[in-house]
């Protein structure tokens, strides 16, 4: 049987000294043995797991189990653990975790998920039909000629390199490509095409917006060239135009947990911002204190928060007095990699790191929910901490987990029109309800629900990236410039500030923050209370 991941941890919370009252001495014993270090207790709790599998194999009499050829032993294996009496990761097999549960009441053992930050998705290509098989002596046919597409970096003209393009001849005929060093890509479609539906240009670059545009016409030549546009850091953006930049004191004396991919601690907007933090990812390559980016997205979200610059040359957050705490959980960037586990050693460590606020611009898939990170939550809510998290981007969906937990604020995003350039992809994300000011909106991409408790900007943000500046959109952005906001809001309340670190500060915390809110004229199930300023 093959070998998963699973978290083991007590049936109450995520340690057992989270509820002293309750005495189970199994479960300690079998947590406190299950560290990655204590290689014979672990082979020793192995072979008696395996004697167990056996023994149960033998029960059962049936003609399948009766041929069943003999194996080597599973092995389990201990990946990483939070605390003797916390939470442990583990490489076992399914039967293995069954036998550890059946004889260690007290505990309970939950495989491993993963989320992703909640950016806003790419466009997705259709699939295209399968040719017909080719006859002996096929039948002549002009071929079309390829569609080439140049993109060029606007202004200086230089070729964008890895750039994706997607482009749709009709609404379900498209295709794909990465552009070369030059700029280019080749596209060849069945049929010539004299006019694209829809053409898009994504990547993650600084210092210039994606590309959208509707029936672009094509040349004879079958050449297209696009030119990205620059961005801008004297213009008003969403996050400015919504939320407004903080004054360098907002957010002084609060703390704010960035749990994402990574931040630049070396981005000058941001080095005076960063206190410090962690590598979360169980197993990583990289050590335990290098919190830096893997790709740009949680430099831009720490950017929102806290980033200290000043335009033109720099970039403002919401609350650029607040300082930041980094646990990076994402291993590689924008992809599905975030485990469950990460995030809750990610929350622990901002409890003892006594966080204000912690910031989840991440997003499980639709209808995964976690009840260890629950756990998790439920735990920083004890210790005072508002947990502000993303409500996911799969377009009117449900809130995603965790946004959908009660312990987290769930922010949808908002977004404002020509606050982007006419050709930014962003234009492709205006959609209904608009607000009691017409320009206002949701993103078309933005989850909804009876879980929202507030909208944020989340649609063509400009914030910090590595080596610069850059856009981008999701409630990944909308969910710092909500806790950005709190920051501001909790760092002018000296009497909340003040409260003992427990529920009740949490509750007060989201209390000052609910206040804030101003409905945009949305409705309660696409903005919650509003957009809070």
């Amino acid at each position: 049987m093959k070998s998963k991941r699973y978290l083991i941890l007590p049936m109450e919370g995520i340690r057992l000294s989270d509820a002293p009252t309750i005495n189970l001495p199994r479960a300690f014993d079998l947590l406190n043995k299950l560290q990655p270090g204590n290689k014979s207790g672990v082979a020793s709790l192995s072979k008696r797991l395996a004697a167990e599998i056996k023994g149960g194999r033998s029960r059962v009499k049936t003609a399948k189990t009766a041929k069943m050829s003999p194996s080597e032993p599973p092995q389990l294996e201990v990946v990483k653990s939070l605390n003797e009496d916390g939470v442990k990761l583990v490489m076992a097999t399914e039967e293995m975790v069954v036998a550890m549960r059946l004889h260690n009441p007290g505990i309970r053992i939950v495989e491993e998920k993963f989320c992703r930050p909640a950016l806003a998705p790419r466009v997705s290509v259709p699939s295209r039909p399968k040719r017909a098989a080719r006859s002996a002596a096929p039948a002549k046919v002009a071929v079309a000629k390829p569609l080439t597409i140049q993109v060029l970096r606007d202004g200086v003209g230089t070729p964008d390199k890895g750039a994706e393009v997607i482009a749709f001849r009709t609404s379900d005929d498209a295709l794909k490509g990465k552009t070369n060093a030059s700029g280019k890509v080749s596209l060849r479609f069945g049929t010539a095409v004299s006019k694209l539906r829809r053409l898009y240009v994504y990547h993650e670059e600084a210092g210039i917006w994606g590309y959208f545009s509707r029936n672009v016409a094509v040349s004879p030549s079958g050449d297209f060239e696009v030119r990205l546009a620059p961005i801008d850091l004297s213009a008003a953006d969403a996050l400015r135009h919504f939320h407004g930049p903080g004054s360098l004191a907002d957010g002084e004396g609060v703390r704010v947990g960035i749990i994402d991919s990574g931040t630049d601690p070396d981005h000058p907007d941001l080095k005076d911002a960063i206190e410090g933090g962690a590598n979360c990812v169980p197993g990583s390559s990289r050590k335990g204190d290098d919190f830096g980016p893997d790709g740009a997205h949680g430099t831009h979200v720490a950017g929102i928060v806290a980033a200290r610059g000043s335009s033109p040359t720099g970039m403002r957050g919401v609350a650029p007095g607040a300082k930041l705490r980094i646990y990076r959980v994402f291993e590689s960037g924008n992809e599905g990699d975030g485990s469950s586990f990460a995030i809750i050693d990610a929350i622990e460590r901002a409890i003892d790191d006594r966080c204000d606020i912690i910031n989840l611009s991440l997003a499980f898939p639709p209808g995964v929910i976690d009840d260890a990170i629950s756990d998790a939550l439920r735990k920083a809510r004890n210790h005072g901490i508002l947990a502000v998290a993303a409500a996911g981007n799969d377009g009117r969906q449900p809130v995603s987990f965790p946004g959908s937990d009660s312990h987290c604020v769930a922010v949808s995003a908002a977004g404002r029109k020509k606050t982007f350039p006419a050709t930014a992809t962003e234009v492709d994300d205006v959609a209904a309800p608009y607000g009691n000011d017409p320009g206002d909106f949701l993103g078309a991409f933005s989850n909804v629900g009876g879980e929202l408790d507030a909208t944020g900007a989340g649609v063509g943000v400009v914030s910090t990236f590595p080596g610069g500046y850059g856009a981008m959109s999701g409630t990944s952005m909308a969910c710092p410039a909500v806790s950005g906001v709190a920051a501001r809001i909790l760092s002018k309340n000296a009497g909340v500030m003040s409260m003992p670190r427990d529920a009740a500060r949490c509750d007060a915390i989201r209390g000052l923050l609910m206040d804030a809110c101003m409905p945009l004229g949305f409705d309660l199930l696409f903005e919650g209370g509003g957009l809070p300023k």
